[in-house]
């Protein structure tokens, strides 16, 4: 799935079918989360995390708590995600992956940006990862403090730039480089063409098309997001580019559905990208 086998990826899920085995019920609820089954996905963790509590292993449990808080705060059910976020917590008190998605609910639920700002400080004073000086830039658009937000995008961009991290974070460099200058912008293109040949997926293809758009193609655009991203991602940043490509194309009918959809997902995309949804 990862290098965008789909269909190989799905012939090997069915030959490992047993819906009493763990390692099949957290690859078919992936599965279905790629496919845009939430529903599916859900049931399947749930499964699974029945599984894992019967097992007693920790470690089980441990990832299907974390998981399955995620997947409910996907779906809408942040009570939900809050419970098994802490129930996270409860086996293991620093884990980053809670910690986080609580960072997350504080701010894109509950306008805490106060407090989702001072855990992912604790986080980082832990681990000086660059994964975290974009999360604090994004707070800090939202606090309207720009200059601050820009130099911790300038840091990110800075520090994954060393030859250590070998394209690990070009996911992330490609879409905040679309958000620099014209010369980023272009930067931003050349990386994303250099991505999809890496790895060909409908994800990979989502940031090429919005690189083109970016750097004003938009015709380009829109037949890459046609034949690679339509009806193959059900991402909602992937449903937000191609509502954009189809707006820049003067196909506002088209997109507008997509909008709709879109406005019932603000707590996924946080209230910075969701005032792009608002603009369609």
């Amino acid at each position: 799935m990862e290098l965008g086998n789909y269909v190989e990826a799905e012939e090997l899920l069915n030959t490992l079918r047993n819906l009493n085995d763990y390692n099949y019920l957290i690859r078919a609820a992936k599965w279905n989360d790629y496919k845009g089954n939430l529903d599916d996905t859900i049931r399947l963790m749930e499964k699974a995390m029945e599984l894992a509590e019967e097992s007693g292993s920790e470690n089980l449990m441990l990832w299907s708590y974390s998981n399955i808080a995620d997947y409910y705060g996907h779906h809408g059910d942040l009570a939900l995600s809050y419970k098994y976020y802490l129930k996270t917590l409860e086996l293991d008190p620093q884990n980053d992956y809670a910690l986080k998605g609580i960072s997350w609910i504080a701010y894109s639920n509950d306008d805490d940006t106060a407090l989702a700002t001072q855990i992912i400080n604790k986080l980082q004073s832990r681990h000086h990862i660059p994964d975290y000086n974009l999360i604090l830039s994004e707070y800090a658009s939202y606090q309207n403090d720009e200059k601050k937000a820009l130099e911790l995008r300038e840091s990110f961009l800075k520090e994954t730039n060393k030859p250590a991290y070998r394209g690990m974070y070009n996911t992330y460099r490609i879409e905040n480089l679309l958000a620099g200058t014209e010369a980023q912008q272009k930067s931003g293109l050349e990386l994303a063409i250099i991505e999809v040949e890496n790895r060909a997926t409908p994800e990979t293809y989502d940031l090429l098309g919005y690189a083109y758009l970016v750097n004003k193609m938009p015709v380009i655009a829109l037949e890459n997001h046609k034949q690679f991203v339509q009806n193959k991602t059900f991402e909602p940043v992937a449903q937000l580019h191609l509502a954009q490509i189809f707006k820049e194309n003067k196909l506002v009918d088209v997109a507008q559905p997509i909008k709709n959809e879109l406005l019932e997902a603000r707590y996924e995309l946080g209230p910075v990208t969701y005032k792009e949804v608002e603009q369609i």
